[in-house]
């Protein structure tokens, strides 16, 4: 009878462990979903709220006793709540012929030689687009950075598209959010601008 007792509250106690660990492990499991859920919500965050943001700007004004200079004023603003990582900072001043075929100029613009796959606005001329802002390594956050280039164009009639790229560098969380697949994040801005024979521009 004894026997019997002990194998009884034996039994009774490994179905109550039994219970137990069903529940611990339901426990886990409902952990795991919710640690998987947080990081989610987490990296949205990161993504929406700390991820690089970047204002362009370029104002052109003509300048000069016949307007033949160009002065364009570029900035790059960090407008995101992070410090941005400068990689490269490119201008662009391309010259073309207007009206064309289409008459339109689009607002793409070429930062590498054009080749038979790139739409086929061509520039009078390629130019090189070339660096600037060399010294600047970070913008803090709300900082902007700017400067002044002066071109000449002699010329009474002219049609040109400005282009201003900024390409910073993404620091590991940045790339975790972006699932690893742009090491760099890339801002873009043109602008048309035209003289005419009686010295206006837009």
């Amino acid at each position: 009878m004894i026997c019997y007792l002990a194998l009884v509250l034996e039994l009774a106690m490994f179905q109550h462990i039994t219970k137990i660990n069903e529940v611990l492990t339901m426990l886990s499991m409902i952990l795991t979903i919710f640690s998987m859920l947080v990081g989610i919500i987490l990296v949205i965050f990161y993504y929406v709220d700390l991820s690089p943001k970047v204002d362009l700007q370029i104002e052109p004004t003509w300048v000069g006793s016949k307007n033949e200079f160009l002065k364009l004023r570029l900035m790059v603003k960090n407008i995101s709540r992070i410090r941005l990582h400068k990689y490269k900072c490119l201008v662009q001043v391309l010259e073309y012929n207007f009206p064309t075929s289409e008459k339109c100029l689009s607002e793409w613009i070429p930062f590498k030689p054009i080749d038979n796959g790139e739409p086929k606005q061509i520039p009078k001329s390629w130019v090189t687009p070339v660096e600037i802002f060399q010294t600047t390594k970070n913008i803090e956050p709300g900082e902007t950075i700017s400067g002044d280039r002066l071109y000449y164009f002699p010329n009474l009639e002219v049609s040109l598209k400005i282009g201003l790229k900024f390409r910073g560098h993404l620091n590991c969380f940045a790339k975790l959010a972006h699932f690893l697949k742009r090491p760099q994040e890339t801002w873009t801005i043109t602008r048309i601008v035209v003289k005419d024979n009686q010295y206006k521009s837009i």
